[in-house]
């Protein structure tokens, strides 16, 4: 009888008919905070649901029954059956059903209810749900992703305001330069597109499912699926060998980069740290977890895996200076390097590190590949494979240089812990250290122990534990990401780029104020040193006293650029053009040594032997090659002083001596690195090999290559940064007529307030393009009212949008219709939207009611602009002053053709937008042909001569695939 009744039942089910489905997409995306996530319909599959676990969505489902047995019996959950494949390397089938619940809302309808758990496992899937043998749903994409709403989760984000950023912002910053001088890029995450969701999921496809509930392993995967399925990296060589190719500092929109992925079938050609870092913060975001960008000034690679950073001199006995060489260490110091961030619970400590079990913390993770890294992936542990991937190294463990190798999936060497925490610990606080041996010396001699580095006085420098030691520079500077919050318009103004309010300095979550460790290197000598803080800005240097005679020696080491300068870079230009343009010469680099002989204690002769070497580096610190050759300059001097006679070293590095390196378009310097050596002998007694004093400085001089020029101000195309006309000794100040006035607070180096007034502004204390620090007061608290130097805004500028402009202009001259364009007869009366030049006619389309902007722009911007175009402007200028004179009212430049110079400034980055944007123009631009024609004739019945002008556009198509206009 049983028997009987269930096969009836099965019968029954069976022939149900599908009358309505419905996957209540709003209703599912407000209950699972998937709100955001948008243009679904990019996908190939039709239905597509994006739901978090920990949460529970209902697909609307409505049956008819043709026979009466139908109509009678009861629909339950049992009936229905909810199967999914993981879309991976490996199409691991899981089934839905225990999740499942109905809920009725009439005898054959109701709501199918899938209840995820809070430690379900994450993916992309393909489900089909069916009764019996009926399909209901077939191939629905179903996206499994983190919650951080949901305190049960181990990703969950109790803070509001960091869910909103780290979560739910889709734009962010990424800080690129030095730590002397640095700004921020823009980043466009995009990471609620579903394509872009569609991307994120691919890098998790080497992850079986099993291990895809782990957070753990699911980060540090995802840094291994960026490297190894999403990005290229490349640091030299030629940016530009394929179609889709493109140099790293390109890209700013992750959804751009996804999409060229897609259609080239190929990984993104090319990225470095910042791109990396931006690609995994919006898959991490995409994915569900919280995540952020940092960089890591003065950031160290410790190849050797001993927490130090060496580096090698031979004591060049010919020239008697210390040269530095490669020595036994791959050991380097990145200007700067980016990385990312991602909040989570662990779970994962095993034996005496289980107490680390429970915490939420940042962990830092890492897609750029640097170094093998072992265990924690367990598609390459099989193997015994090492892999490109870095993290998570808990922030927290790292802060106490703990690396613990005691967790699931560790394997082989305990150096890389759970996870790289030892990585992590060298990048952020690693020892500095010299070593040398004599240029006699045998190459099996092993080089001694010199010291660390001397360091200045901020609390996250490395200081020894030993008080008759040198302080050390920091490995690990300003470790910044971006505050919660909207982006100003100050520092997405590429003219301005300051986004110091946008900045939060997380160093101290990585480190301890100092002594922090990591620990002192115990192979050293008995030397005895001194220290002696000479400057603010950071540096490398060692002042090594070898015997205790002439203890009592001063000096001081000069350089240029200026330590203070708001941008201490090198331009590289044309000198003349330098000090045409900007009233000096900025293209050189200096180093001096200042030798104050006054306080020798003994009448004794000093010898003083100087060196200079010069090799050109890019962002990571790796020597740039010209003919076989890392030395770009290389010099050296001496000169003999007595009691009270001072002396000086100086050595310049001019424009012609590095322009070799200049020509290396596809690995252009990031910067210059002086490294400066000075040994002092007592002339009468050369009985010693070695020195009486050794120092040996080493300053970095960040190289802008200009994109853009003003009259203020360059954009530096190879580092994304501005570089700023300094102001300092080039202004008058009046603060005598002030009453009771101390002059010894004007030009101190500190603001105060009742001196900052015309003419006397504090002697330029409170603008910081005309404050010279001094040694108490570091131009801190600016209030800048002095017009002359206020060079951070564009108030000044007479064309409205100088950049805009230039890019417009830019993008015109690779049409078609302007290469080769030939010059244009200009009419006799007056001014035609339709010349017969069509390069001519968009030219004049930024005009609306008169042209002076166009004369005023082109002239503010003339060194950013080829000189072709800048004549075929003048052609068009000139033209319009002798039809209608120079003094014509000047009205917004671009109000009539925005929509063109979009379309044509945005062409670069986007061909899709084209066709839409140029419609849309097309709209515009007949409305005001119209109008602009009713005007014509009013003012030509009112006896004007002058005409409306409108721009024209052809016939306003735009070839999509060409990107040239019709």
């Amino acid at each position: 009888m049983f028997v009987l009744f269930f096969l009836t039942t099965i019968a029954v089910v069976h022939s149900y008919k599908v009358d309505h489905v419905s996957l209540l997409k709003d209703e599912n995306a407000k209950t699972c905070n998937t709100e955001q996530y948008r243009n679904s319909d990019a996908l190939e599959n039709e239905n597509v649901i994006v739901m978090r676990r920990g949460c529970s969505i209902n697909i609307g489902v409505a049956l008819t029954a043709e026979t009466d047995a139908e109509k009678k019996a009861k629909l339950d959950v049992s009936i229905f059956d909810f199967n999914a494949v993981l879309q991976a390397s490996s199409d691991e089938s899981l089934s839905l059903n225990k999740y499942l619940s109905w809920h009725s809302t009439g005898d054959l309808s109701g709501n199918l209810a899938l209840t995820i758990p809070s430690d379900a496992y994450v993916g992309k899937f393909l489900a089909n749900l069916e009764v019996g043998n009926t399909h209901i749903l077939t191939g629905l994409a179903l996206f499994v992703i983190f919650n951080p709403y949901n305190k049960d989760c181990d990703e969950f984000v109790e803070d509001a305001v960091s869910l909103s950023e780290h979560v739910e912002n889709e734009h962010g910053l990424v800080w690129v330069g030095s730590s002397d001088y640095n700004s921020a890029r823009i980043w466009h995450y995009e990471h609620f597109e579903v394509s872009n969701l569609d991307v994120a999921m691919s890098a998790l496809r080497k992850l079986e499912l099993q291990y895809r509930n782990d957070l753990v392993l699911v980060s540090r995967q995802i840094t291994y699926g960026i490297g190894n399925d999403i990005c290229w990296g490349r640091w030299s060589g030629s940016y530009t060998d394929c179609k889709y190719c493109h140099e790293a500092s390109f890209w700013t929109n992750t959804t751009e980069m996804f999409n060229i992925m897609r259609d080239s079938g190929d990984k993104i050609r090319y990225c470095q740290c910042w791109v990396f870092a931006s690609t995994l913060t919006s898959i991490g975001r995409s994915l569900g977890i919280a995540t952020r960008s940092t960089t890591n000034f003065e950031s160290s690679h410790d190849t050797d895996y001993n927490r130090e950073i060496e580096e090698y001199f031979v004591f060049d006995e010919k020239s008697k200076t210390y040269q530095q060489t490669q020595g036994d260490s791959d050991d380097s110091i990145w200007n700067f390097h980016v990385w990312n961030e991602m909040w989570m619970k662990r779970h994962d400590f095993t034996g005496d590190s289980s107490k680390y079990n429970g915490v939420s913390d940042w962990n830092a993770v890492d897609s750029t590949p640097q170094e093998q890294s072992y265990g924690g992936n367990p598609d390459m542990d099989q193997y015994g494979y090492g892999a490109y991937q870095m993290g998570p190294a808990m922030l927290s463990l790292v802060k106490q240089n703990i690396n613990t190798d005691k967790c699931k999936h560790h394997q082989n060497e305990a150096r890389f812990g759970c996870y790289d925490n030892e990585f992590v610990i060298s990048e952020t606080n690693a020892n500095y250290t010299f070593w040398f041996k004599k240029s006699t010396d045998s190459k099996f001699t092993k080089f001694h122990f010199l010291t660390e580095i001397e360091a200045e006085n901020d609390p996250h420098y490395d200081r020894s534990s030993n008080s008759q030691l040198p302080q050390m520079p920091t490995v690990g500077q300003l470790m910044s990401t971006k505050k919660p919050g909207e982006i100003s318009d100050e520092c997405s103004n590429r003219m301005i780029q300051n986004c110091e309010s946008e900045r939060l300095v997380v160093t101290s979550l990585y480190k301890n104020d100092e002594p922090s460790g990591p620990g002192i290197p115990t192979d050293r000598t008995n030397y005895a040193y001194d220290v002696k803080e000479r400057s603010r800005r950071r540096r490398r240097a060692l002042d090594l006293p070898l015997e205790n005679t002439n203890m009592n020696i001063e000096y001081t080491i000069e350089s240029e650029p200026k330590d203070y300068y708001l941008s201490p870079m090198i331009v590289a230009m044309d000198p003349e053009a330098s000090i045409d343009i900007y009233g000096d010469d900025f293209t050189f680099g200096m180093m001096e040594f200042n030798l104050d002989n006054d306080a020798v204690d003994d009448d004794v002769p000093l010898d003083v032997y100087c060196s200079l070497t010069v090799t050109a580096q890019n962002y990571r610190g790796e020597n740039i090659l010209v003919n076989g050759s890392d030395v770009v300059k290389s010099d050296s001097m001496w000169y003999t002083t007595n009691w009270g006679v001072n002396g000086w070293c100086q050595f310049a590095l001019k424009q012609e001596e590095y322009a070799p390196w200049l020509a290396l378009a596809d690995t252009y310097p990031f910067s210059f690195k002086f490294t400066l050596s000075v040994s002092i002998f007592e002339s009468a007694n050369y009985t010693e090999v070695l020195p009486l004093r050794a120092i040996v400085e080493q300053r970095k001089f960040m190289v802008c290559n200009p994109e853009y020029m003003f009259a203020d101000r360059i954009l530096c195309a190879n580092n994304g940064l501005n570089w700023f006309k300094p102001s300092y000794g080039r202004l008058d100040y009046e603060c005598d007529y002030i009453p009771d006035v101390n002059a010894s607070r004007i030009g101190d180096g500190f603001c105060d307030a009742e001196y900052n007034v015309a003419p006397c502004f504090d002697g330029g204390d409170c603008c910081a393009l005309s404050c010279v620090p001094s040694d108490s007061q570091f131009c801190e608290n600016m209030d800048c009212i002095d017009d002359r130097v206020a060079q951070r805004n564009t108030d000044d500028y007479d064309c409205d949008d100088p950049l805009t402009f230039i890019e417009y202009m830019n993008a015109l001259e690779l049409e078609a219709i302007c290469i080769g364009a030939q010059e244009f007869e200009c009419p006799s009366d007056e001014w035609m939207n339709s010349t017969g030049n069509e390069c001519i006619d968009m030219i004049a389309a930024v005009i609306n009611e008169s042209y002076s902007e166009l004369k005023v722009c082109s002239s503010e911007t003339v060194y950013a602009l080829s000189q072709d175009m800048y004549d075929l402007i003048e052609d068009v200028t000139q033209c319009m002053d002798g039809l209608y004179g120079n003094d014509t009212d000047v009205d917004d430049m671009f109000s009539s053709t925005s929509a063109i110079s979009d379309t044509i400034v945005d062409d670069k980055k986007s061909p899709q937008g084209w066709v839409i944007a140029v419609v849309i123009a097309a709209i515009v631009v007949v409305a005001l042909v119209i109008i602009g024609a009713l005007f014509y004739v009013k003012r030509r019945k009112g006896g004007h001569v002058r005409e409306s002008y409108v721009a024209m556009v052809g016939n306003d198509a735009v070839d999509a695939e060409s990107n040239t206009l019709q």
